[in-house]
C-alpha cells in the first residue's frame, strides 16, 4: 500500500477501519473463460471469487497466490508463471452496510 496516494478517510472512518492485511486474489483466465471458486466459509461466503488468502510470515506475495491457489482449486503453477495485473484496496468499515434482509450482519 503506498500511502501517499492511497485515499484519505475523515477520522470516524478511520477509527473505524481494520487494520490493513495483505492477501492474494488469483484469476486464472484460458484467453476466453475465467476460472472462479465458490467461498465456502468467512466474508463472503456461498459467493464465487478468484482464488487467495493470507500472506504468511516470510513469504512473498506470488509465492502466497501459487500456494493458494494449490490449496483452494488443485493448480500447481509456478509462482514465477503468476502475472501481476493491478492492486485493490477494500476499506471496510464497521457499519458496511452488509445485513441480510433479516437484519443480521452478512458473512465478515
Amino acid at each position: 500500500l503506498n500511502r501517499s496516494t492511497a485515499p484519505r478517510a475523515d477520522h470516524a472512518d478511520h477509527a473505524a477501519m481494520q487494520a490493513n492485511k495483505l492477501l492474494s486474489l488469483v484469476f486464472v483466465f484460458d484467453g476466453r473463460s475465467v476460472l472462479l471458486g465458490l467461498k465456502k466459509r468467512g466474508f463472503g461466503q456461498g459467493k464465487y471469487n478468484g482464488f487467495g488468502g493470507k500472506l504468511e510470515a516470510g513469504e512473498v506475495m506470488r509465492a502466497c497466490a501459487a500456494r493458494e491457489l494449490r490449496e483452494e482449486a488443485g493448480l500447481s503453477v509456478p509462482a514465477a508463471a503468476l502475472v501481476r495485473r493491478g492492486v485493490l484496496n477494500f476499506h471496510m468499515l464497521a457499519d458496511s452496510g452488509m445485513k441480510g434482509a433479516d437484519g443480521t450482519i452478512a458473512s465478515r
